[in-house]
């Protein structure tokens, strides 16, 4: 594990990590305090939208899949509560919104060839949404690129899922 967890909070509390990695990330849980802060507010969040029911209904149909989110966490209170000013399937969001795509990217072991593939990625989703690419150094620096507007992508779950097969889980997230 190396440097803050960030997005693989949920990535960690999900089990989607490799045992090895779950371990190191669990270590360094344990001694850095915003990182535990960090899975605790989302442990909670987690739990509370679990134990949420609807009364029986289910969600309606354009909301289940993967969404967008678009809002603040209201930590003023007793129990937080996420505030969403926007809630947009995912696969809508490029014609709704067009949010910024992060994806964090471990400079450890990222090489040129995986860059390459990364532009391929990125090129073969033309559409609005800036691309902002956070290189994350072993000293626990951080980086923020933001490539050429030719870059910029249409956010959508297979654009998601090729750059996650490629870098794994938890890299790609949208503001």
């Amino acid at each position: 594990m190396i440097g803050h967890l960030g997005s693989r909070v949920s990535a960690l509390l999900d089990g989607q990590m490799s045992p090895a990695d779950e371990e190191r990330a669990w270590e360094h849980v344990h001694t850095c305090y915003q990182c535990r802060d960090a899975v605790e507010r989302e442990g909670w969040v987690k739990t509370r939208l679990a134990s949420m029911q609807l009364a029986g209904a289910s969600a309606p149909s354009h909301l289940k899949g993967t969404l967008l989110v678009r809002g603040v966490v209201d930590w003023d209170e007793d129990s937080p509560k996420i505030i969403a000013d926007r809630i947009v399937p995912l696969a809508e969001a490029s014609g709704r919104l067009s949010p910024q795509v992060h994806i964090d990217l471990q400079t450890l072991g990222l090489t040129h060839d995986l860059l390459s593939q990364l532009r391929t990625i990125l090129e073969a989703s033309p559409g609005p949404s800036p691309v902002y690419l956070h290189l994350l150094f072993p000293d626990e620096h951080e980086v923020v690129l933001l490539p050429e507007e030719r870059l910029q992508v249409v956010p959508s779950e297979q654009l998601v899922h090729h750059i996650e097969a490629l870098f794994g889980q938890e890299v790609v997230h949208f503001e």
